[in-house]
């Protein structure tokens, strides 16, 4: 089932809520995690139940002041799950995407540490001017990781990078988290200038390109990050 940018980003969001709270979610408050209106939220809501994504259920209002009217709840389906674990692992309908994900783990493979900056430098080369901003994040980050010296040691060993991809509650704030970080460690020494400068940028984009994209896609990145951290961690 194909969903638009926009209708992945109301699930996804409703998913968020869903996880939070372990109950079905009023739209209202779904309109205020995405900053629109509640009327907007709930015909968002019924056109992903007519797709099949989210079901609706009524409850009593839990408040004397809303008169004992129901409320209107909403809760993902199986297959609205299905969904974003497709998309969470990477499966969008994007051939950039998929080709990007092949390339970098494939480079990945076996390389031992010695050749990580080569690495990160060829990854850099071959990204395209135009590139989505879900393949720059990905290329990006994986170059810096693989600047970070003493590289391999470093992600076995600093507990953080693991306790933040499985502790942090919010995908989007795992990311803020990761960005921070990943920029804060130590580079080693013989990365060229350009290199540097293109790693420097990033960083300093990091938050803007993770608060402007929408929840499926942060996910298919948390993925694939950790798809990255467990190559590095056993290579080398």
């Amino acid at each position: 089932m194909h969903l638009t940018a926009r209708q992945r980003e109301f699930l996804g969001t409703l998913v968020d809520i869903y996880r939070e709270q372990t109950e079905a979610v009023h739209y209202a408050d779904l309109a205020t995690r995405l900053g629109v209106s509640k009327w907007t939220a709930y015909d968002m809501m019924t056109v992903l139940e007519r797709r099949g994504a989210v079901t609706r259920e009524y409850a009593l209002a839990k408040h004397a002041s809303d008169g004992g009217r129901s409320r209107v709840l909403f809760r993902p389906t199986d297959r609205g799950r299905t969904i974003l674990a497709d998309l969470a692992s990477g499966r969008f309908d994007d051939k950039e995407w998929e080709e990007t994900k092949r390339r970098i783990l494939a480079a990945l493979e076996g390389s031992p540490e010695g050749e990580y900056r080569a690495v990160a430098e060829e990854l850099l080369r071959t990204l395209a001017p135009r590139a989505s901003t879900l393949v720059y994040w990905a290329v990006t980050m994986t170059a810096l990781l693989l600047t970070v010296k003493e590289a391999r040691r470093r992600v076995q060993e600093i507990p953080l990078l693991r306790d933040i991809l499985a502790r942090v509650r919010s995908v989007q704030a795992r990311l803020l988290a990761l960005g921070e970080v990943v920029g804060s460690l130590p580079r080693n020494d013989s990365i060229s200038v350009e290199l540097r400068d293109r790693l420097e940028e990033f960083l300093r984009r990091h938050d803007a390109l993770i608060d402007q994209m929408e929840a499926v896609r942060q996910r298919a990145l948390l993925g694939f990050l950790g798809m990255v951290l467990e190559r590095l961690g056993g290579t080398g």
